[in-house]
């Protein structure tokens, strides 16, 4: 078996391979697959690309068995493949993140209706504010400030309201006219 294949180079293995000789191949990946995998961990520091890499690299070498050239440099020839996966993973893993970072800059919540929790606890002391300065204004002011206000109180809600702010029983309040 694999033992009486053990001297030959690896150029003879790739040779034998390409005709047919699958124990050859077995003693290439024997020989060759640690130090692919540790070439390609070092460049990409991830266990499970290297992993990928290494398989890519050798289906390589099963797809060029047969237009290889046995120059004694295997071992050079298999680490420029290597590398060159290792490249493409790197370029693949930077176009999606390139991707996902494009994607996630045109992924934008659609602004809610509802006001937040900061902006509701902000219309609450604004409207606040007015309605304090508006007990200070006199009710002929505020109705001609505010026509449309005093337009939606009801009899009893306006002398309510401007009770205290006026002594003027003839008090009527300005009309508005739709627009």
């Amino acid at each position: 078996g694999g033992r009486r294949l053990e001297g030959f180079s690896d150029d003879e293995l790739m040779v034998m391979f390409s005709d047919g000789n699958a124990e050859a191949f077995d003693l290439l990946f024997g020989r060759h697959s640690t130090s692919v995998y540790n070439f390609a961990c070092c460049l990409l520091n991830d266990t499970g690309r290297a992993e990928e890499v290494l398989q890519e690299t050798f289906l390589a070498v099963v797809r060029s068995a047969k237009t290889y050239e046995p120059k004694g440099r295997f071992r050079a020839w298999l680490l420029r493949i290597a590398r060159n996966h290792c490249l493409n993973s790197i370029e693949t893993l930077r176009l999606r993140h390139e991707a996902l970072r494009e994607s996630s800059l045109q992924i934008v919540d659609p602004p809610s209706p509802l006001p937040s929790a900061a902006e509701q606890v902000q219309a609450d002391e604004t409207l606040a504010a007015v309605r304090e300065a508006m007990a200070l204004l006199p009710a002929r002011q505020v109705v001609s400030f505010f026509p449309a206000m005093a337009q939606k109180l009801n009899g009893r809600q306006r002398r309510t309201f401007y009770a205290d702010n006026t002594t003027d029983n003839r008090f009527r309040p300005a009309r508005v006219h739709p627009g």
